[in-house]
């Protein structure tokens, strides 16, 4: 067979690249992880988001567009979203190697989807060696243009963070977070605020699917409204990228009830920003501090796990036990199963065994309370659990402090699997 031709192979190329524009969307989640797992350095909390996945998709989207269209390697134009991700890494302190060591690890991932692309145009064995050369030279093209262009960003960023207040109070907090030894009054008088006394930690979020440009602002005017609801005017906030933002409140009583009903928009009750928010408990001093804030993250956690709508209130008070108990959701949810036999089926019958069994049990045991809970008569309560005994394989009393917790954990987190 007769040597391809260069336009046969610059032909193969583009189609290669036509593939991976359209198949960016469905490769980028999986990249993205592939990237994290690769560089264990990273802190926890930039593990794979929505965020980032995005990113790699629209990086990888652009790099096929470039070839498509011919555009030289040095002529590139980076996504703004790898922009702002190297934005980002300066904000939370992470140093420029480990920023590259995600693009080294992110281009060995993109050498094998690009290769498995170019692999597929292949007629015979020598087409294949001169498509992975083409395809090699330009990759590293590409990715040399990235990586530049990356660190470019990153150390004007860092300029311009090193230079603001903002950088200063980000600093403290971070480590005040980390438990690093510290003079409460030096912290205090850069964050603004006296750590020695009462803090209520939240954290506010937006989801992925809302304009990301406009974030930030509607997450700074949520905040002043909830801290507004707490009797704190002037609250602590810290920006974490463009979605997520960390605020610090003084309660006007001094936090003896925990965040008033004013700044809790309750259970069901969705804010009309549809900015979510998370509460820790109040606590007193730096460690204070650093706990309601904990709290408040892990309550936003299981928030997330459970699936609960943009805009919903969420406090570590009334979601801390189940917090707990999914701290490895693989395993809490492997639990409940064991636990609940055929109360785990996913139907509307089960559903309703489990809310009646849930009511029961908190109303102590008592029928004609749950009944009265429920609006439905003491024999409806009592035919449904004895459906609910014939479902688990046993009495209600036996395992019940193990019977709560699985059904905390049944109707609390969202399976995603």
């Amino acid at each position: 067979m007769p040597e391809p031709r260069p336009a046969q192979v610059d032909e193969a190329i583009r189609s290669a690249a036509a593939f991976l524009e359209d198949a960016a969307a469905e490769l980028a989640p999986e990249t993205a992880a592939e990237i994290h797992a690769g560089v264990p350095d990273l802190p926890a909390a930039l593990a794979v988001t929505s965020q980032s996945t995005s990113g790699v998709r629209e990086l990888i989207s652009a790099i096929a567009r470039a070839v498509l269209r011919g555009t030289p390697p040095d002529q590139l134009i980076v996504p703004e979203q790898t922009l702002e991700h190297a934005r980002m890494y300066v904000r939370r302190g992470v140093e420029l190697p480990v920023l590259l060591r995600t693009y080294r690890v992110g281009h060995g991932v993109m050498w094998r989807l690009w290769t498995a692309a170019v692999d597929d145009q292949a007629t015979d064995a020598a087409q294949r060696i001169l498509l992975r050369d083409r395809a090699g030279e330009l990759l590293f093209g590409f990715m040399d243009a990235v990586t530049g262009r990356v660190v470019e960003e990153y150390h004007a960023e860092r300029e311009r963070w090193s230079r603001s207040a903002a950088a200063q109070r980000a600093a403290t907090v971070r480590d005040l977070l980390d438990g690093q030894p510290i003079d409460p009054a030096a912290a205090g008088r850069t964050l603004g605020r006296e750590l020695a006394g009462r803090h209520v930690g939240a954290v506010l979020w937006t989801t992925s699917g809302e304009d990301a440009a406009g974030a930030p602002a509607r997450l700074e005017r949520a905040a002043s409204e909830v801290a507004a609801a707490l009797g704190d005017d002037r609250p602590l906030l810290v920006p974490v990228g463009h979605r997520v933002l960390w605020m610090w409140a003084t309660p006007a009583d001094g936090g003896r009830g925990g965040a008033p009903a004013s700044a809790d928009a309750g259970p069901t009750t969705l804010r009309a920003d549809r900015v979510s928010v998370a509460f820790g408990e109040p606590a007193s001093g730096v460690d204070g501090f650093r706990h309601s804030h904990e709290e408040a993250i892990a309550a936003r956690r299981v928030a997330v796990l459970g699936g609960r709508s943009p805009g919903a209130t969420s406090h570590w008070q009334r979601s801390g036990l189940l917090g707990l108990l999914a701290v490895d959701v693989e395993l809490a949810r492997r639990f409940a199963h064991r636990e609940l036999g055929e109360l785990d089926a996913d139907d509307d019958g089960a559903a309703r065994l489990r809310a009646t069994l849930a009511t029961f049990l908190r109303e102590g045991a008592h029928v004609a309370r749950t009944a009265e809970r429920l609006g439905v008569h003491p024999n409806t309560i009592g035919n449904r659990l004895r459906q609910c005994e014939t479902a688990l394989g046993r009495t209600i009393d036996h395992r019940r402090s193990e019977l709560q917790a699985a059904l905390l954990i049944r109707d609390g987190l969202v399976d995603r699997r």
